[in-house]
């Protein structure tokens, strides 16, 4: 899970939500992938809400939706589901399906509020209407159903599926611009970037040095002054001893001249996370 140091004590937020492993064990069974996506799903949204100086009740209710969002998938069949190339007209209706399957779910079930319910019902309304269920539009999507699309956009984008390799992060907020006002509400699109920062967390970056690090925990006073697992060096072309480096250090000199794909130098920055 692509995740800072410094949020790890929302990871703990999530604690709260705990009794919904059973339900979630459904979701585990199903695809391995749906849960990790739903877990990350709440956390970053702990994250977004936090920075929003949300209510604790309507951040932890939010949560609750955003880790139930796509439960309506255990009942696609998973022929569909797993599919590795594009979906017939006939397939791709069933899996939009998905979200009217949760929401039919959760109906009423104990513990799920409305709030909750409205998130999972939004997550793939477009503010132009060309979203689904109800093709709803710009004010008829509530402000956690534009917050969820935007997360579950962005983490969908930037996973590694057996089928597709997920965006970098730098990528991935590119994408979230490129469909701000059409897609997606711009306002609330800058406001998740500058809440996940310039260089995301699971970001590679190269150093004046020559070297890469990943980027594991970022800085909420300086996003230019992550925290990095140095373990590269560009110009030898091979690992070196990994280290940490907290740039934000008055003694550490090097600085950050980019964002690069870590499949030009083909790592896998999942094993320095």
């Amino acid at each position: 899970m692509r995740l800072a140091c410094s949020q790890r004590r929302i990871v703990r937020g999530v604690a709260v939500l705990v009794h919904w492993v059973c339900r979630l064990q459904s979701i585990r069974d199903k695809d391995s992938y749906l849960m990790e996506h739903s877990v990350n799903l709440s956390v970053l949204m702990s994250i977004y809400c936090r920075s929003m100086s949300m209510d604790k009740e309507v951040m932890h209710q939010t949560m609750v939706g955003a880790l139930l969002h796509d439960i309506g998938k255990v009942m696609v069949p998973d022929e569909i589901l797993h599919k590795p190339g594009r979906l017939t007209d006939s397939e791709f209706t069933e899996m939009k399906h998905h979200v009217v399957y949760g929401r039919d779910m959760l109906r009423g079930m104990e513990g799920v509020s409305e709030l909750s319910l409205t998130t999972v019902a939004q997550h793939h309304e477009r503010i132009d209407g060309s979203g689904y269920p109800d093709g709803l539009k710009g004010d008829e999507i509530s402000q956690h159903g534009k917050m969820v699309a935007i997360v579950d956009v962005y983490d969908a984008i930037t996973a590694d599926r057996c089928y597709h390799r997920g965006m970098t992060p730098n990528m991935g907020i590119k994408k979230l611009l490129e469909w701000s006002d059409s897609h997606l509400d711009r306002s609330l699109v800058n406001h998740f970037i500058r809440c996940i920062g310039i260089y995301p967390v699971g970001s590679l970056v190269l150093l004046e040095s020559g070297r890469l690090g990943v980027v594991i925990e970022s800085n909420e006073f300086d996003q230019r002054l992550p925290t990095l697992r140095i373990m590269y060096h560009t110009k030898f072309r091979s690992y070196i001893k990994t280290e940490m480096l907290e740039l934000a250090k008055p003694k550490v000199q090097d600085r950050i001249v980019k964002a690069v794909d870590p499949a030009e130098y083909q790592i896998n920055v999942k094993d320095f996370l």
